[in-house]
């Protein structure tokens, strides 16, 4: 699809709703740039600095951080959120904030965030890209593995991370913000490949790719065409098989009944929320695959069995 055609199709399927519109936080010229040096300077470094990508994939992962991440939260996720409970004067622990694209969006709706990451380099973006946006957003370095929830939370959401956790730590930390956890409160998962579905195209860009164990999928990943993935584990002797799995593997049902127990009381999915939007967008292969997925399990909300893990679940 042509990249006008899709810029339209995207703003007819997934129009920014009115009442956000009012609260976004447009950067000048200025404060475009300043992002973008900061998100160069301290992301794009190590084993994401540029000369580890073709000239046109760094272009695409500059644009992704600069400026597409957060028009898809504020066209997507933040209104779903807002139909499960309104952000404003929300307390959100945001796991995983990363460069800070979803903060701000969260932020811009009067959420009192309070973001939480592993990478310093990201962020320091994601407190410059605060100061840009003129938002407040209190952003800490650490794990959640052991983090103490200095305030009780409304939200706690874990934005795109789960999948970059070890199976131990995506359990720690499940149990630990799950039992810390008001009753009411909602814990959401956002952006995390499902283990269960036949594509991977979050890290491998190959099918059946989350289902193999990780030492073959180790193995396997120098088939993938993904840049900057395949020439990092060429070694059989999977010596680098942390740094692997960090760089992302599906996640499903199964961690959440291991973590919190089974029988949760899931109130929405991101793809149920979307409804015909996302459904006139789903290929006949895709929906049938679903279909197969939730008949194997018809007790289990449908959300657990779409390509990606956006589910809320609420603490009772």
């Amino acid at each position: 699809m042509k990249t006008g055609v899709k810029d339209f199709t995207s703003r007819i399927l997934y129009p920014v709703p009115t009442d956000l519109k009012q609260r976004h936080s447009m950067l000048t010229a200025d404060g475009i740039a300043f992002v973008r040096e900061s998100i160069q300077k301290n992301y794009h470094t190590g084993w994401r600095s540029k000369d580890k990508y073709s000239d046109a994939a760094f272009a695409n992962d500059l644009a992704a951080h600069l400026h597409r991440r957060i028009q898809t939260d504020r066209k997507t996720v933040v209104p779903w959120l807002n139909s499960i409970k309104p952000l404003e004067d929300a307390y959100v622990l945001e796991v995983g904030c990363g460069t800070g694209s979803s903060t701000v969006a969260f932020a811009e709706q009067g959420a009192v965030v309070t973001g939480l990451d592993i990478d310093e380099g990201a962020l320091t973006v994601a407190r410059d890209r605060c100061n840009a946006h003129e938002v407040t957003a209190d952003i800490l370095h650490g794990n959640i593995d052991g983090f103490e929830f200095p305030q009780p939370y409304d939200f706690v959401i874990f934005f795109a991370c789960v999948e970059h956790m070890t199976h131990e730590e995506r359990l720690n930390a499940l149990r630990s913000v799950w039992q810390q956890m008001k009753k009411g409160a909602i814990l959401v998962v956002v952006e995390t490949p499902n283990r269960l579905w036949w594509l991977d195209d979050h890290t491998s860009v190959m099918p059946f790719y989350n289902w193999l164990p990780h030492e073959l999928a180790y193995r396997y990943s120098r088939f993938s065409n993904r840049e900057n993935f395949r020439e990092n584990f060429l070694d059989d002797r999977c010596e680098k098989m942390e740094h692997f799995i960090r760089q992302g593997r599906g996640a499903s049902f199964h961690e959440f009944d291991l973590a919190i127990g089974p029988n949760l009381e899931v109130i929405s999915g991101l793809r149920e929320y979307q409804g015909w939007r996302y459904s006139i967008r789903r290929s006949r292969r895709d929906r049938a695959f679903h279909k197969l997925l939730r008949s194997i399990r018809p007790d289990m909300h449908s959300a657990w069995f779409e390509p990606y893990l956006d589910i809320a679940i609420r603490k009772n």
